[in-house]
């Protein structure tokens, strides 16, 4: 409901409230605290910030993307995001990997709610709060609707945007993209267990292998367009 929190804090009373509430509360005359008080029971304030919140994250989660082919080799980030780790499970599906990065974000104090989306930005999972309790229950989620979808690609990323995780299909490379700009986007990265991912220099190290396996055009692109990688220290 756009301008209406803005517009509750010119209104000196409660007149404009339905008559169900007035039947509630009783009221005859109110000031802003008995207003808030019954906004605040009904749960529409809240409801309405719940909405402005994720607009406010959509619009952000829509901006940092370029273009429309989200898949390796292109490089499909806006410059933020200019650290990479590439991968090769299926995002948001093995849970060994999803329980080393709930205690990781434990371990270093970082945010674990994460929103999921498919490539249309269709929400999969929203406000998953990353912990061993429940990610079976998110993991069957995520891989019904892509089985659903026809393989529909993946995006994660934490609510604070400090990390996005793109993966087209699951077979395919994915690539986790971080901001060495913000400090905590870059902890992280330094923190993440290679044994998980190959970063961009040891990709030009195993150029010749990964050209054998995935052609030297795959390969010569990717390094073109991650390969300006910066290694600032957090």
């Amino acid at each position: 409901m756009p301008g209406h929190i803005k517009s509750i804090f010119r209104r000196p009373s409660l007149s404009f409230l339905s008559k169900q509430y007035w039947r509630r509360y009783g009221w005859k005359s109110v000031g802003y605290q008995q207003w808030f008080s019954a906004m605040d029971q009904d749960g529409e304030l809240k409801l309405d910030l719940k909405i402005v919140t994720k607009e406010m994250f959509m619009k952000k989660i829509y901006d940092i993307f370029i273009g429309q082919n989200f898949s390796l080799p292109n490089n499909f980030l806006i410059p933020n995001y200019d650290t990479f780790l590439f991968f090769d499970f299926g995002l948001g599906m093995e849970p060994e990997f999803l329980e080393y990065f709930s205690d990781l974000l434990d371990l270093g104090g970082f945010n674990k709610q994460v929103n999921v989306f498919d490539y249309d930005f269709n929400i999969i999972v929203d406000n998953w709060i990353l912990k061993h309790d429940d990610l079976l229950k998110y993991i069957k989620r995520i891989i019904g609707y892509v089985d659903i979808n026809d393989d529909n690609g993946i995006i994660m990323a934490d609510t604070d945007l400090n990390w996005v995780a793109v993966q087209d299909i699951p077979v395919n490379w994915g690539v986790f993209a971080f901001q060495s700009s913000k400090k905590e986007s870059i902890r992280l990265f330094h923190m993440m267990n290679r044994d998980w991912f190959v970063d961009i220099e040891r990709f030009k190290s195993m150029e010749k292998v990964l050209i054998r396996e995935f052609g030297e055009e795959f390969i010569n692109i990717l390094l073109s367009n991650y390969g300006n990688i910066r290694s600032k220290q957090a």
